[in-house]
């Protein structure tokens, strides 16, 4: 037995190649399945993929027109956002002079901007500046050799859409904007100083030795009221002291049979205006003088 196996073994090492250089290129030939997923209209799997742009030599959109063709670019390297265009005849660079075109805009808020083109150097300059958002409708006529084109297309930079369902459930809300205050608030630091045209510093009539005091440093007096009394060194008659002004008393100097000098005894201060000194760097946005909402 052991000399028949090794007379057929060869020829099934053979047999065993075959076979796997069958399957190889059973695998390698296999038909690809193909899955048709028209959308309903006829459309198959092209129907799920934008068409492409055409491009131009410049990189720009590249619309065609019979033997006429017009590349649409937006400069702004260095430049606010402008329209340079690159027209062509049979591919090949058309005479500027010859070519007259317009462009319209048409934005989501209804506003249509115009544009209108004069040749300089290889291409014609649109006059006027492209505005963001780049989303809107492009309307575009032009003419070459007493021939019209025209072409519309959208673009829709920085827009989505959003089933009014999936709103529901995401709890999505949209508003018509409109014009609104914007408020701003900006921490700084600062000083507050007493006006000096509120301030008022309170002597003693006539020399003379303190009697009584009335008021304490940070009560809060009206004007007329008594603060002290004392007894004139003279007429040994005791008159009071009273407050001119309303306000807060910030500073007090006397005591109950001290002598009276030159120094005020009392400062009172109307605190119900004062002046503020902020802090403010160039770089923050300020107006001067309107301290509304100042804390």
């Amino acid at each position: 037995m052991s000399q028949t196996n090794s007379r057929f073994s060869p020829l099934m090492t053979l047999i065993v190649i075959v076979a796997m250089l069958a399957s190889a290129w059973y695998l390698l030939n296999k038909p690809a399945d193909h899955h048709n997923s028209d959308d309903g209209n006829g459309h198959g799997d092209q129907a799920s993929h934008e068409e492409e742009v055409a491009k131009g030599p410049h990189g720009g959109r590249l619309l065609v027109s019979g033997d006429f063709s017009l590349e649409m670019t937006i400069y702004e390297t260095g430049v606010p956002p402008e329209f340079r265009l690159y027209p062509y005849i049979n591919n090949q660079p058309a005479a500027l002079d010859e070519v007259s075109v317009t462009i319209e805009l048409a934005r989501i808020d209804g506003q249509v901007d115009r544009f209108e083109f004069k040749p300089q150097q290889d291409f014609l300059r649109g006059k006027g500046v492209v505005t963001e958002p780049h989303s809107f409708d492009v309307s575009i006529k032009a003419s070459y050799q007493g021939k019209s084109h025209q072409w519309q297309y959208e673009n829709y930079e920085g827009r989505t859409k959003i089933a009014a369902s999936m709103a529901d459930e995401s709890g999505i809300q949209t508003e018509k904007a409109g014009p609104q205050t914007i408020r701003e608030t900006l921490t700084l630091t600062g000083r507050v100083h007493t006006d000096p045209d509120r301030l008022s510093r309170v002597r003693a009539r006539y020399p003379g030795i303190v009697k009584s005091v009335k008021k304490k440093l940070g009560d809060t007096v009206r004007a007329g009221q008594v603060l002290a009394t004392v007894q004139s060194n003279e007429s040994l008659q005791t008159y009071a002291i009273k407050a001119p002004i309303g306000g807060m008393i910030v500073r007090r100097d006397i005591q109950v049979g001290e002598a009276t000098g030159e120094e005020p005894l009392f400062i009172i201060t109307d605190l119900s205006q004062v002046w503020a000194e902020f802090d403010v760097f160039e770089r923050d946005s300020f107006v001067p003088g309107n301290l509304s909402g100042v804390r």
